[in-house]
Order: structure tokens, then sequence, then C-alpha cells
């Protein structure tokens, strides 16, 4: 009876040498958001679901702690408002939230202020009042201020213990000059010298700062949450720009090694530019980094993880902004392998010129592409937070929808095309972080000769 069970386990278990069979087109039924806008002219974008009685109120303020003044202040603002107000303390907005259904989050990244509330049909007015208050009287308090700023300081000073922050911060120093946004890097004494008023002025400065949109999902009308929405969110936003991202810097082939003594794995990150968000030829770029390494079906998975068994994991990823692009691609694996893996990874990104994806690699990459929205349309906070990744760039909410669809009439040639652009070029970087000791003489045997080496410890100081 053992082996019986034991057979039908071994015939039970899914076949990973090869990539899924292509089971046909997936339908994705992309919903279409009717604009409205507030009496400021601030734009609401509704999209009526009634199949669950939830509805999701979002509101974005473009910005975001890279645009202010004063970032640090601004990262802490965005940690200690949504927990109370002037007017509720925490256990009392807790019990008011419970008696409608309601979840509030509130919160600052990069490039934008967000506040989002999920509650029951019907109780529009009352949960518009909670984001209201949330947004303009939040509670600032010593004593919370004290512990997340000595719990942020912790954990920056501890960073160094950790492989992957030190590898991050170099890829960063590596990419971009002291004074680009992205390269901000705060230490923690730059925390511990933020007191309240440096939170106050900068959560003030974050509510005034750029354009503001608001998008709502679920299970109301227009009649329902718009009056609602016009006494509370009208003042909200102003007409700054967000911060200008310049694009990063790239050499001809630059490959730095950077020391992490007693680490018995390593993080290999190779990055190269890539088109911007507005490129008439992004969807065909996107396609062939879907057929590279943005998916489980790709073939960087298919042939360092699962064929050779290299890594832990491995994927590429697109970051397109306005103006410039950058692809990077990030993997992890045992020290012994570091060699094996970087001849892997630079002989798949130059088969992608030499060999572009097929027509079967492009069905299963945009098949997996329609996959993944619609199961972010399933939840109204997974539909709005990918919206409101539009939202924040300034881009039309529909920019999803469009991308879809140009999906299916992209074909091998085009793709081929953006293949050669995206991989073809000669500006490259790779960062290695790992045990100097263990690594360098291995990288050198390999021919994989470090321009400079970096010691952790100092990156983060």
């Amino acid at each position: 009876m053992i082996l019986v069970f034991l057979a039908s386990i071994a015939m039970a278990a899914p076949d990973r040498s090869q990539p899924p069979v292509y089971r046909g087109d997936v339908v994705v039924h992309e919903p279409l958001p009717t604009t409205h806008h507030l009496e400021d002219n601030t734009p609401v974008w509704l999209i009526e679901r009634s199949n669950v009685p939830l509805v999701r109120v979002q509101l974005t303020i473009r910005g975001g702690f890279l645009s202010d003044s004063d970032p640090q202040a601004a990262m802490l603002a965005g940690a200690l408002v949504g927990r109370a107000t002037q007017r509720r303390s925490a256990q009392q907005l807790e019990r008011k939230l419970t008696s409608f259904g309601g979840l509030l989050s509130v919160g600052v990244d990069a490039h934008s202020v967000w506040a989002s509330i999920e509650f029951l049909s019907g109780r529009e007015r009352e949960a518009v009042l909670i984001l209201e208050e949330a947004l303009k009287y939040p509670s600032f308090r010593r004593a919370r201020l004290r512990r997340v700023r000595t719990r942020w300081a912790n954990r920056l000073k501890d960073a160094w213990r950790l492989i992957g922050r030190v590898h991050n911060r170099a890829l960063s120093e590596a990419l971009y000059s002291s004074d680009h946004p992205l390269a901000f890097y705060p230490t923690p004494k730059d925390f511990r010298r933020v007191n309240l008023r440096r939170v106050k002025a900068a959560w003030n400065r974050l509510l005034q700062s750029g354009t503001t949109t608001v998008l709502v999902a679920g299970d109301t009308t227009p009649q329902r949450v718009l009056p609602q929405l016009d006494r509370a969110l009208t003042d909200l936003g102003g007409s700054m720009m967000a911060r200008e991202i310049p694009p990063p810097i790239f050499h001809d082939r630059q490959v730095i090694l950077v020391d992490h003594p007693g680490a018995s794995q390593f993080i290999i990150t190779h990055t190269r530019p890539a088109v911007a968000i507005d490129a008439q030829n992004r969807d065909a770029v996107a396609l062939s980094n879907r057929v590279f390494g943005g998916d489980f079906t790709s073939r960087l998975n298919q042939v360092l993880r699962e064929e050779k068994g290299l890594v832990y994991n491995v994927y590429s990823d697109l970051d397109v902004r306005t103006g410039w692009g950058r692809l990077e691609v990030t993997c992890r694996g045992e020290n012994q392998d570091v060699v094996e893996v970087l001849d892997s990874l630079e002989n798949e990104i130059s088969q992608m010129v030499s060999d572009p994806p097929d027509e079967a690699e492009l069905r299963r990459a945009s098949r997996s592409m329609k996959i993944q929205r619609a199961r972010e349309l399933e939840k109204l906070s997974t539909l709005t937070f990918s919206l409101g990744v539009y939202q924040s760039l300034g881009l039309p909410i529909n920019s999803v929808h469009s991308h879809l669809e140009a999906v299916d009439s992209i074909g091998v040639q085009e793709v081929a095309v953006a293949s050669e652009i995206l991989f073809g070029g000669s500006d490259e970087l790779w960062v290695i972080t790992g045990d100097r000791q263990t690594l360098e003489l291995a990288l050198e045997e390999g021919h994989w000769f470090p321009d400079s080496i970096r010691s952790g410890a100092d990156l983060l100081r």
C-alpha cells in the first residue's frame, strides 16, 4: 500500500522540465471606468461592480517623498498617518471602521501620497468622512514618532548585516549620481533628527503638492458617492509638478564586486537601458522581457532554475518611466556556482538577439500577462492599486486596457526588433555581492574581472 501511495504521488507531481502547454487564449474583461469631476475639477474614475457588496475609494496625490524638500520627514509622516486622528484615538477609529466594515490605509511612497478606504456598500457618507478625517486631521504624537523613528534608525544601523540591503545600495551608487532622487538613502542620524514640527510641515506640503485623482470601484453609483467626495475632498492637491527623475548613468560593460564577508550565497544583478514608458514599441519590449525573464515560463527560469538548478530564483523586471527605462535581472545562488550563473545569464542575453522569441513563446507570454491581469481584477484592492500606479505616473487610466489590446497584435518580427533594442546594446552593469575571499578568485579564473571592488560595510555608513 505504501508503494502504491508513493507511486500515486509521483504520478501526480507536475513535470517542470518543459514549459506548460499553451491552452488557448484568455479573455480579460477589463472594466472601463466612467469619468466624472468634482466641483474643483478633480477627476474621479468610477468602476461600477455589483457582484460583491463592497466599495473602495482610492485617492492619489502626485509628488511623494522624493519630490519633497524634507524627504525623511515626509517618509515618517507617511508612517504615522492613518493610525489615529485629532478627533478619534486609535481605538475609537478602529471601532468606527468596524461599524461599517471599513479598512483604511494611508501612506506616502516615492512618487505619491495615497489613501484608500474599503467599506460595505451603502455606507459611502461615513467612509468618505473618515477618509477626510485621516487626511486632513491626522494625529501626530511625539511618543509614536519616537518609536517609529528609533525603529527605522535601528533598522538602518543594522542594514549592513543584510546582503540584500548592501547589494541594492551598491547598485544605486553605480547607476545614479549622489544628488539623484533614486540615490536617496537616509542614514540613522537623518531620522533621529526629525522632530514633530518637521513631520507636520511635510504632511501639509504633501497634501498640497501635485495633482489629485480619485478612483472608485465597487457596488455604488455616481449619485451615491460623488456628493460625498465633493463635500470632503475638493481642497486637496496642488499644481506642483512631480520631481523630474533623470535617467541612470550607464557605461560600456562594467562589473562591480561588493564584499559581504561570510556570505554563503551571492546576489547578481544585471541591468541595462530600456525604453521609456511612452515609447511606441513599449508593448513589444514588455513582451520580449516576459519571454526572457518576466514569468515562470521564461527562458531564464527554465534554464537557470529548472534545467540547471543553479539559482533559488531569477527574474527580470522593466522599470519604465517618462523619458527613460531600465531592465534589471536579479538572481541568488550558492557561491560555487557564481561563474556558471554569470556565463548562463550572458548566454541567455545574447540568445535573445540571435534566437529571438518564436510564436509559441509569444503566445505563452501573452497568455501569462492576461492571466495576471485577470487575477488583479478579482479584488477591488488589486484593481485600484494597479490603476493607481498609472495615476501616480500621470498616465491615462485606460493604459492597462490599451496595452493588453496591443499585445494581441504584436508579431514575431516586431518582438525580434524589440529584443535587439533591449538586449543588443553594449551599455550594461553587473553587480555581484558576496564573500570576496570566496568569489574573487573564481571570477578571475572564469574571466569575470571586476572593474572595482566595494566594501559592503562602507557603503552603508
